[in-house]
């Protein structure tokens, strides 16, 4: 459970989070009245500034309300001005933190991932400056703490000094505070410098800080050049490490040279005019926000970078998956034209049924499971059936009528078979006027019905040739039975064939349209069968190797 979203903590985290943005506005008040106050009574450095515009940035408008708070605080303890002046001071502060917290609201809308950039925090800090030193500049006159001749000086001193507060601390602040950019374009830890580097950075920063603090104790009117050291060290920090560590160091570069202005140096004395004081407040506002300028400019980079890597890689990706789709879409193409092919290899060009070529890729298979399937211990008594179809005098129609005629007919006839077979059968187109029918295991006694049924089917219908009256035809219909046991033997398609094939030349001599069955008589196997029907289908009738089933002639 998290415990600060309790009733109980979290009025206690507001609590000592005001508390402690209020006591930090405080002593960054404290801080620039006790070093750094200029001429006409407006300090050179407003350090409370950046606390109050990161409050109201990081948190929300209503902590605007720890400003005029701290300001009245700082004005009864320690800062002792006239009266009247205090109501513009705690205004002044309390709106140009929200006109300059509404600035980088909107900045930020503009920006992608809305996050708090140094741009936008200048674009805040510059509209908070202008509103707090308006309103402190008005205050300053009401309260006769300037001349009316001095208010322009006043206005630029107020609004710079503002400005390096912001710059100073708003950026440290919000980075520990706001949530930064962590997106999927964020700079990772090996980006930027190794902690071996960051040490040396620490060790040489204190040299140069140490030098610096020699330098102003020495009585030399160029010791403020001296500054390039520190300007230099954080060039390197903005260039080799995060955001923080730049605004950090940043910081604490300006809160080193206030101070030893502060402290009245020798070399590092307070400024007496306005002129001296401007021209200082110019330097030190360059001096805090070209290392945060640059800082943003590789950090931008740096996103920039990860960005194009990452578009990059994505591009790349999309393209390998485009061309893996295209792949896929031409691999299914070339499936589906060799399915297509095989199809029409296996495809009768002028019925639509299956031709030779399938039943010699299909018909091993069926026969195979077939046997299998009757050596199971639960198989039904029935039996294996092919049938050889054969259109009586087809020759006729041919020589009289022509082939067209011919080609209707067999178009028109193949159409009737197929309405005469079971879902789970099919019709093969065996050869010029022959078909073969293959029908999955079924009792022996249904044969009989099947051949039958075809024979008065086909007498029934009248096939139509174009140009031609209507036609009435017969067929004949040799069947093939192999009866399927438990102990029954590997069967052999082609024998079925063959023995259909038998059955249909009986069928052929004893007077045309009729059927007849013809299977191998117990105990003798299809080879047997096959080999003695060579000699003819009535010798091996004759010879007790085979029985017929005919059916009545009908014509």
């Amino acid at each position: 459970m998290n415990t600060s979203d309790t009733p109980v903590t979290r009025p206690l985290t507001v609590a000592l989070k005001a508390t402690l943005l209020t006591a930090l506005y405080v002593l960054g008040i404290w801080y620039a009245t006790a070093f750094v106050v200029g001429p006409s009574s407006v300090t050179l450095f407003w350090p409370a500034a950046g606390v109050g515009f990161a409050a109201v940035v990081g948190f929300g408008p209503r902590w605007a309300a720890i400003i005029p708070a701290a300001v009245l605080v700082a004005h009864l303890s320690f800062v002792s001005v006239p009266v009247g002046f205090v109501p513009f001071s705690m205004l002044g502060n309390l709106l140009g933190a929200l006109a300059g917290a509404t600035v980088l609201h909107v900045a930020r809308t503009m920006t992608p991932h809305r996050s708090i950039s140094v741009l936008a925090i200048l674009g805040g800090a510059l509209a908070m400056s202008a509103v707090a030193a308006a309103i402190g500049t008005a205050g300053l006159l009401t309260a006769g703490m300037v001349p009316a001749a001095g208010a322009a000086a006043a206005f630029m001193k107020w609004a710079l000094g503002d400005l390096l507060g912001i710059a100073c601390v708003a950026p440290t602040l919000l980075l520990l505070v706001a949530r930064t950019y962590r997106g999927k374009d964020a700079p990772l830890r090996s980006d930027y410098a190794p902690m071996a580097e960051r040490a040396v950075w620490v060790l040489t920063c204190a040299g140069a800080y140490l030098f610096l603090f020699w330098v102003g104790s020495q009585d030399t009117a160029y010791a403020l050049g001296m500054v390039a050291f520190p300007l230099a060290l954080l060039v390197w920090a903005a260039f080799r490490f995060g955001r923080l560590w730049t605004a950090v160091s940043t910081a604490a570069a300006v809160f080193v040279v206030t101070s030893l202005t502060g402290l009245g140096l020798s070399a590092f004395r307070s400024p007496e005019s306005t002129l001296d004081t401007l021209l200082l407040l110019a330097f030190l506002n360059v001096f805090a926000i070209l290392p945060l300028m640059l800082m943003e400019t590789i950090h931008g980079q740096r996103v920039g970078g990860r960005r194009s890597l990452r578009l990059l890689a994505e591009a790349a990706h999309a393209q390998h998956a485009q061309l893996e789709d295209l792949v896929a879409e031409r691999t299914r193409q070339l499936d589906e034209a060799n399915h297509q092919l095989e199809e029409a290899s296996q495809t009768d060009v002028l019925t639509g049924l299956r031709n030779r070529r399938y039943a010699a890729r299909q018909l091993p298979l069926d026969v195979a499971f077939y046997a299998r399937e009757a050596r199971s211990p639960h198989a039904l008594p029935h039996a294996l059936f092919f049938a050889l179809v054969d259109i009586d005098h087809f020759k006729r129609i041919n020589d009289t009528l022509g082939h067209k005629a011919g080609d209707d007919v067999l178009q028109q006839f193949a159409l009737v078979l197929a309405g005469l077979v079971r879902s789970s059968d099919y019709a093969i187109r065996w050869g010029g006027e022959e078909f073969l029918l293959v029908l999955r295991p079924m009792p022996g006694e249904s044969v009989e019905t099947i051949g039958a049924r075809i024979c008065s089917e086909v007498a029934a219908h009248r096939f139509r040739a174009t140009g031609h009256a209507p036609l009435s035809i017969t067929c004949s219909v040799g069947f093939a039975e192999q009866a399927l046991a438990s102990e029954a033997v590997d069967l052999h398609w082609e024998h079925m064939v063959e023995l259909a094939d038998a059955a249909l030349y009986w069928v052929k001599h004893h007077g045309r349209n009729n059927w007849a069955v013809l299977s191998a008589a117990p105990g003798v196997t299809l080879d047997t069968l096959v080999a003695r029907l060579r000699d003819g289908t009535q010798a091996a009738v004759d010879d007790g190797l085979a029985a017929v089933r005919t059916g009545k002639r009908t014509g």
